[in-house]
């Protein structure tokens, strides 16, 4: 007997529970429209996302959005929202790439191709619980380039999402008011 397709209000599951990509990112990009706050603070969510979502710091995503979040009065959900759309499983490698090529560019460090493979291929196969352990074997310089490639990469995109994120979210905000004045201007 199988499993029919069930409706839920805001996506098609199938009979494996599972969602199509466009599905899970116009889901995502609804609950990020029903965020009701100040265009500012919103706008820092979106750029602490995108900023953390493009670093090369997976285990501690959460924690550092949460940290920057309270630090710049950001909003945390728009910003956890963003990252987790940013850095997926399909994404992550090449946002390590980047990190990894742009930190060996402006360090001038000497890991070669073949350590970042490695890694590339450790993380993919990774558990939660071996992050740590992954840490220590890749040692400090390959860290150190990893993630200093990862800001200058990331702070750009975080920047230049704020101001599109200020820009589009006050039009959208604007837009539903008049919308709304008009409702009930008719009733």
């Amino acid at each position: 007997m199988s499993i029919p397709e069930t409706k839920t209000t805001f996506f098609k599951v199938n009979k494996n529970n599972k969602i199509g990509l466009l599905r899970w990112l116009r889901y995502n990009y609804l609950k990020l429209l029903r965020i009701n706050t100040d265009p500012t603070i919103f706008a820092r969510g979106i750029a602490i996302g995108v900023f953390i979502g493009l670093t090369p710091t997976i285990p501690f995503h959460t924690v550092l959005m949460l940290l920057l979040s309270i630090l710049s009065r950001g909003h945390f959900f728009a910003g956890l929202i963003v990252s987790y759309i940013i850095c997926n499983p399909l994404t992550m490698p090449l946002i390590y790439y980047a990190s990894w090529f742009t930190g060996k560019i402006f360090i001038h460090s000497e890991i070669d191709g073949k350590v970042f493979a490695d890694f590339i291929s450790l993380i993919i196969h990774l558990k939660l619980g071996d992050s740590i352990e992954l840490l220590k074997k890749m040692g400090f310089d390959f860290l150190i380039t990893l993630n200093i490639g990862g800001i200058i990469f990331a702070a750009p995109f975080g920047i230049l999402s704020y101001w599109i994120a200020l820009k589009s979210y006050g039009l959208y905000q604007k837009k539903r008011y008049e919308r709304f004045k008009l409702a009930v201007l008719k009733k």
